[in-house]
């Protein structure tokens, strides 16, 4: 017999299978609604699914019951459903593990959706504690007199836990939500004609759909410009979602933004987990205004969103890499499209494909070209080094120069985009190399422990003294790294600190607050480090910047290449001479004429971005067709190149590239081969995935591992 839908419902669940599965709802149950959680028999286990409502399919076959419905109310609602089934189709990523890659680890693992009590503790009756009990009367007292306190004030002024606990136990104290700081400078500072003319553009189609690009140079007030956007947003009982691109930037972010909105929650991957689900619950129930976090928080749930800010929406920290490869930026847009409001992008250097949108119209341009508080732009020196006598890096000019400015007591930052000590160990006499064991590449030195490290797949060895080849001790270490440009920097400037920034030095992001306290201070200081350097922080009274090796990305492989240095190095020299103090950048290269380079120096990033796309167009390279790479890897390399080749040609009516190795070929043990195929439309480029598909499931291969790339950032 056939059984009636209406008892059919059709459940995600987290697999990487492509299909939905039908279950049926015990007669005893009510139906459960879309986007609430179920806990379901798959296979020989048991496993939790999403339901997505009735199934349309009919069937003979003998369906298995739900167990069991977690929720009484849907976890996620019908607009989330509608971005998860986007993520699935376009980046061609099983429904069931897009859908759970939307929502907080814990609700994936089954818990419940309740808040913690409110840590804001208040007197709850006029009946105080027994005579002789003198601690709690103390702290009945304490929390009286300061007409409420949180958890931690009562620790810190002396008090115990169980105290506190008495005291909630006989009901003479209670738990509240804290009370609402007041707003801050809420009108905001005073904008200048080229921010209020942005702002007005911006709020004349606050109230749909309209993606802006807000392109302002470095220091031009980009973030006041949101702030008083969000203002207009919040103000009509709306929230905002502010996306910003690396979790070093969301302590400051943070801060700024809950001292003008206090209704402010944050979400990054360096919380617990609990602390993200308790923020997502908070963003849910309506208790937030805004909600500041890293590519994730773009799948928070809203009650009522008004406006999507993307800070740095260049950056490429916002592609996904591993599992599904999203895009949080392009997920924002689609997002902020299909909920009818409006979306602010926002950089001093705008990736060529939203260029290439306000171009085609699709995007509105926002321009701020002058500093917001008309400080004067850094002034660019090409330094060439190739025929210099160095040290450890550093030319006789960069060093003088950096003399220069911190006897006038500023600050001066040093930017090389390699973390450790130096690249990598080399013997002079038998012209060996230090290499990772686990992966075709060189391992890195490091100090401080000794150590050689790969920065692939984390393998590490202590430093040898003799080269394992040729039984010399004749090993020097090759190339530069931020450990030892500090070294150098400390014995050239013994009176000065050095602060090196990187992942080795900040690994948590109590550190990294710690040394932005002391560069924040102001005193004359040297700030060494990676592209965390590089965006987002206002030093007021840094004045210099030193890009080291500055030619280096314009020789990649990579067509993305010129972009992405060029990027940042405009980012980085942002970083000087905000502050009223016209700042100097040196730009130290093997290669001085470099077109690319001196196009950036002469004419500033929009004219080589604009170069760039002409060459794309020309190529017929992304953002004028679409480009997907499918990427496979084994323990036996023949097995992944294969598979690659087998796909190939099941496109022979496709323009395709390779299967070629990586760049990297072997990376713990595994090797990878890579794929590239080049459409003109998305439509092709699903077709394509659909024939790919077909033959992977009637093939299978255990023993290789392949996955879809839809919009690479990297080749």
């Amino acid at each position: 017999m056939h059984y009636k839908t209406n008892r059919v419902i059709s459940v995600a669940v987290p697999k990487p299978i492509d299909t939905l599965f039908d279950y049926e709802v015990p007669k005893e149950m009510a139906i459960p609604a879309p986007g609430t959680r179920l806990k379901v028999p798959f296979g020989n286990s048991e496993s939790i699914g999403l339901c997505l409502g009735r199934s349309e399919q009919l069937t003979h076959k003998t369906l298995k019951p739900i167990l069991e419905s977690i929720d009484q109310q849907p976890v996620i609602s019908k607009s989330e459903l509608e971005i998860g089934k986007w993520l699935s189709n376009y980046y061609h990523y099983p429904i069931g593990e897009a859908l759970f890659t939307i929502i907080p680890s814990d609700i994936r693992r089954g818990k419940s959706l309740a808040l913690d009590d409110p840590d804001h503790w208040v007197i709850a009756s006029d009946k105080r504690p027994p005579k002789k009990a003198y601690k709690q009367i103390v702290l009945y007292d304490f929390i009286q007199d300061s007409q409420g306190a949180n958890y931690q004030t009562i620790l810190d002024a002396g008090f115990s836990s169980n105290t506190l606990r008495t005291l909630q136990r006989n009901e003479l104290i209670k738990p509240v939500e804290p009370p609402v700081k007041k707003e801050l400078n809420n009108s905001g500072l005073k904008l200048n004609d080229e921010q209020q003319l942005a702002l007005k553009k911006f709020q004349s189609g606050q109230n749909s759909y309209n993606c802006y690009l807000l392109e302002g140079i470095t220091g031009s007030g980009k973030t006041e410009v949101y702030l008083q956007a969000m203002k207009s947003i919040i103000d009509m009982g709306k929230e905002v979602l502010v996306l910003v691109p690396e979790i070093s930037l969301t302590p400051q972010t943070f801060e700024r933004f809950s001292s003008r909105f206090p209704q402010t929650g944050l979400i990054h991957s360096g919380l617990t987990n609990h602390n993200v689900l308790q923020t997502w619950i908070r963003c849910k129930t309506g208790a937030l205004s805004c909600l500041v976090g890293t590519r994730s928080a773009v799948f928070a749930p809203f009650q009522n969103l008004g406006l999507i800010i993307v800070d740095e929406e260049h950056d490429s920290s916002y592609k996904q890499q591993e599992g599904l490869k999203y895009s949080a930026r392009d997920v924002a847009v689609k997002r902020a499209n299909q909920m009818n409001i409006p979306v602010i992008l926002g950089t001093a250097t705008p990736s060529i494909e939203s260029i290439n949108n306000v171009e085609r119209g699709k995007y509105s341009l926002l321009s701020l070209n002058k500093r917001a508080n008309d400080s004067a732009l850094p002034v660019h020196r090409i330094i060439d080094i190739s025929n210099q006598q160095l040290i450890d890096g550093f030319s006789p000019q960069t060093i003088s120069t950096i003399q220069k400015h911190l006897a006038k007591n500023n600050q001066a930052m040093i930017f090389i985009n390699k973390r450790g000590f130096s690249r990598t160990l080399f013997c002079t006499n038998c012209g060996w190399h230090a290499n990772c064991v686990r992966c075709e590449a060189r391992t890195t030195k490091h100090v401080n422990p000794d150590r050689m490290i790969c920065h692939y797949c984390g393998w590490q060895e202590k430093v040898k003294n003799e080269c394992p080849e040729c039984r010399k001790e004749k090993l020097i270490a090759l190339g530069l790294g931020t450990q030892k440009l500090e070294s150098t920097l400390h014995k050239l400037f013994p009176d000065f600190p050095v602060y090196r920034i990187d992942r080795d030095s900040t690994r948590n992001t109590n550190q990294f607050a710690e040394v932005m306290e002391k560069i924040n201070s102001g005193a004359p200081c040297i700030l060494v480090g990676t592209q965390m350097l590089s965006k987002g922080h206002h030093f007021k009274n840094l004045t210099l910047v030193v890009v080291m090796e500055a030619d280096t990305g314009f020789n990649s492989i990579d067509f993305r290449g010129p972009e992405k240095t060029a990027q940042q190095i405009i980012q980085v020299s942002g970083r000087a001479g905000r502050d009223n103090q016209q700042g100097e950048i040196i730009l130290q290269t093997y290669q001085s004429a470099n077109p690319q380079l001196t196009d950036l120096v002469e004419n500033g990033y929009r004219i080589l971005a604009q170069n760039e796309l002409k060459i794309r167009k020309k190529m017929k390279f992304p953002p004028f067709r679409s480009m997907a790479i499918i990427r496979a890897e084994a323990s036996i390399p023949a097995l992944a190149e294969n598979l690659l080749r087998n796909f190939n040609l099941l496109l022979a009516d496709y323009e395709t590239l390779g299967p070629a190795p990586a760049i990297v070929r072997k990376i713990s043990n595994r090797y990878r081969y890579q794929l590239m195929i080049l459409t003109d439309n998305n439509l092709r480029l699903n077709n394509a995935f659909s024939i790919i598909k077909d033959y992977a499931s009637k093939n299978h291969q255990r023993k290789v591992k392949w996955s879809i790339d839809i919009d690479p950032i990297e080749i």
